[in-house]
């Protein structure tokens, strides 16, 4: 008689129960500040132009500022959150500064350039974007593709938890099942007699002793 244990795989999610404060509140602009050569007071018109490359690339957005001060030709912007749809020769991948500088549109580099013009002179050289402190946030976001800890869960994979707990019912079930079939299997009997014969002890019987054997009495011929 063959004997055969399956281990259940029980999946189990543990929710922190502590009270978490709340995260702060990502701005959705961005300081911005610049030397306009040759100094002056002002004010000035600004266009600031975002690329995914120093030099040509694709435009990712488009924002004006009109009559801006100067204070020995630098200056400092709060930039976004929306921009203008369009421009020539080419209009902007969207509006939103958030869409534009999270790396998110489709066919883009990973890299940011901002790119200022002055009134109608030729536009200055394109600067790199840089992280700023609310952006190191990344590294505790709020919401991910992918992690490997995280202090709360309200939905895996887009899962809300009511499900979760639905699905982990029907799991543990469906172990239970398989587990009484291939008992079934491997003692030969139906589904419901391993099922029932999985509830009782099981005894392993004791072996009766060999008979024994007396040598047979010598005859005479």
């Amino acid at each position: 008689m063959h004997s055969v244990r399956l281990a259940p795989t029980l999946l189990t999610l543990t929710l922190a129960g502590a009270a978490l404060a709340a995260p702060p509140e990502i701005p959705d602009q961005v300081p911005y500040s610049a030397v306009v050569p040759g100094g002056g007071a002002g004010p000035v018109d600004l266009t600031l132009r975002i690329y995914d490359a120093a030099a040509s690339g694709t435009l990712l957005y488009v924002q004006d500022f009109a009559d801006v001060p100067l204070v020995d030709g630098a200056f400092t912007l709060a930039l976004g959150p929306t921009g203008r749809a369009t421009d020539a020769p080419t209009d902007p991948l969207t509006t939103s500064l958030v869409a534009a500088l999270a790396g998110d549109l489709a066919a883009t580099a990973p890299g940011r350039f901002v790119e200022v013009t002055v009134n109608t002179d030729p536009p200055l050289p394109r600067e790199r974007v840089l992280a700023v402190p609310f952006a190191l946030r990344a590294a505790s976001a709020e919401s991910a593709e992918t992690a490997e800890s995280a202090n709360s869960v309200t939905h895996v994979g887009g899962v809300p938890p009511e499900v979760r707990a639905r699905s982990s019912r029907t799991s543990t079930s469906a172990t239970a099942g398989l587990r009484t079939a291939i008992r079934a299997r491997a003692w030969g009997t139906s589904t419901a007699t391993a099922s029932r014969t999985s509830s009782t002890p099981t005894t392993t019987p004791t072996p009766s002793p060999t008979a024994r054997k007396w040598p047979r009495a010598a005859t005479s011929t």
